[in-house]
């Protein structure tokens, strides 16, 4: 008996380490479909035609993320041909799985290799870490700065907790990863906040001394500021406060769904992971070890971050919703880290805690493989930006495209964000006209034009379209055709 326990929970180790060698060859199956908008942006804003300097001021300066991923694929495109999906989204690869070797290597010894796999595993095979690693935006450098800004947290509140001292380098390194991760994301910035509470709580309550705990905060948020207070200003002038801002279409009952599902990668994930948790509550005996005692404090420490992070996400959301999956990739090591210290004391002790993992995880991967699928099969309906390219450089040569995009981009950086596959891929050269955030003026003359060009709206919907009817009121609007989410516009002429 004892011995086909033992062959089974090994069993489900080395299922574990092949779901992760899985999870990694996932990572590379999407890298050839057509960009999405919002890695069109990134992929201007990293045009190694321009300066730095230039992109800072005039694109960067206004966008609602920190900019530390695009300089670093600007500096990226100066080595490799710019423009093709592959080479824009390769650095994203590269740092989703420097996250798991940062996880493999840095993963505190005291909590032992069964955590560390399960950690590892949690985090490779999480369905938006898959699929975040192979898009060109900032989500996988969060990932790589968060996991070990975790495991020093975690090490520190340890220190502190059992009174001993915190040596220079993991302040340094406390504040090295956390200014880094402020310029890479604002929710890094929140993660980064959020720990230095508790650390701030727990050397209060255990009456540790305050100065570190208070300098290196301090720190961090004077090294931001840079980046902080000239962004804020760009917010205002773009009105982002007063609803200026996608987002606010999604319901806020929807936060809780996010989050479950994000954490958990499908339905069915939710409902392994909730019955493994119920059954794990339920063994009294088990919970009670020495050494799940013993992590207790690990975890409720890492605990707190969490409410405090998903409580400020909703105080936010107030003004602004917030809970947009793909953000919450900060908070996945923290989550996934106590999930590993809760199931690792009994992953050894009871066959079910392996096998459910297992099947947890085999959720997960199924659930991006169908994602993956539908994404070959209807990736151009679904991101249309490089069909609808295709369809002006073979039906409209020599036209102008107009777009009307009711989107959160700067208007000052969309000419060239929807004329990236047209002109930069293409070659076609030809002029491109972003009129929603255009002055009347403006507007009609080139609406007076528009037999020169063709219009279209990308992510069309009814309500957008009742919203530009209401705007444009003077004109009429009708929709000639409709492709997956695009819609082409004719625009009747003013009414007297």
């Amino acid at each position: 008996m004892y011995f086909n326990k033992t062959v089974l929970i090994r069993i489900c180790q080395w299922l574990l380490i092949g779901c992760i060698i899985g999870s990694i060859y996932m990572r590379i199956t999407l890298f050839h479909i057509g960009y999405e908008y919002d890695e069109l942006f990134t992929a201007i804003t990293t045009d190694p035609a321009f300066s730095l300097k230039w992109i800072y001021r005039h694109w960067l300066l206004v966008d609602v993320h920190p900019p530390l991923y695009n300089v670093l694929l600007w500096i990226w495109n100066h080595f490799v041909p710019y423009g093709p999906e592959i080479w824009l989204r390769l650095p994203s690869f590269l740092m989703g799985v420097g996250a798991l070797l940062c996880a493999w290597m840095g993963f505190p010894k005291r909590f032992g290799r069964i955590a560390r796999l399960l950690f590892i595993v949690f985090l490779s095979c999480n369905l938006y870490a898959i699929a975040y690693s192979q898009h060109a935006r900032s989500y996988m450098l969060v990932l790589l700065l968060a996991v070990p800004l975790t495991f020093l947290f975690v090490n520190i509140s340890n220190k502190v907790v059992r009174n001993f001292a915190v040596c220079r380098r993991e302040w340094i390194g406390f504040a090295g990863l956390s200014v880094l991760l402020c310029w890479s994301h604002y929710f890094g910035a929140l993660l980064f906040g959020a720990f230095a509470v508790v650390l701030l709580v727990q050397t209060i309550y255990y009456k540790r001394n305050l100065k570190y705990f208070m300098l290196v905060p301090a720190v961090v948020l004077t090294l931001f500021l840079p980046w902080l207070i000239p962004n804020f200003i760009a917010q205002l002038e773009f009105h982002r406060l007063s609803g200026n801002w996608w987002a606010n279409q999604a319901p806020y009952w929807h936060s809780l769904l996010t989050l479950m599902i994000y954490w958990t990668g499908s339905f069915k994930g939710a409902i392994v992971m909730g019955s493994l948790l119920l059954i794990m509550v339920l063994e009294r005996k088990i919970i009670h070890t020495q050494k799940i005692l013993f992590w207790r404090k690990e975890q409720i420490a890492l605990g707190l971050v969490l409410g405090i992070f998903i409580l400020c996400v909703a105080l936010i959301s107030i003004k602004i919703y917030m809970f947009i999956n793909r953000y919450f990739v900060v908070l996945l090591p923290v989550v996934y880290l106590m999930l590993a210290l809760f199931f690792a004391p009994l992953f050894r002790r009871r066959v079910i805690v392996g096998l459910g993992i297992v099947v947890f995880v085999l959720c997960e991967l199924e659930n991006f493989w169908a994602q993956h699928t539908d994404y070959l099969t209807r990736g151009d309906l679904k991101m249309p930006a490089r069909m609808v390219s295709q369809m002006y450089r073979d039906r409209f040569p020599g036209k102008a495209m107009f777009v009307v995009a009711m989107e959160a981009f700067p208007p000052v950086t969309m000419p060239a964000l929807y004329g990236f596959y047209v002109n930069q891929i293409y070659h076609l050269d030809i002029p491109v006209y972003e009129l929603f955030s255009l002055e009347e003026k403006e507007r009609n003359a080139l609406l007076n034009s528009q037999e020169e060009g063709v219009m279209w709206m990308p992510n069309c919907t009814e309500e957008k379209l009742q919203k530009l009817s209401l705007k444009w009121k003077n004109r009429s609007i009708y929709v000639t055709e409709q492709i997956g989410l695009v819609c082409f516009l004719e625009i009747g002429p003013e009414k007297s």
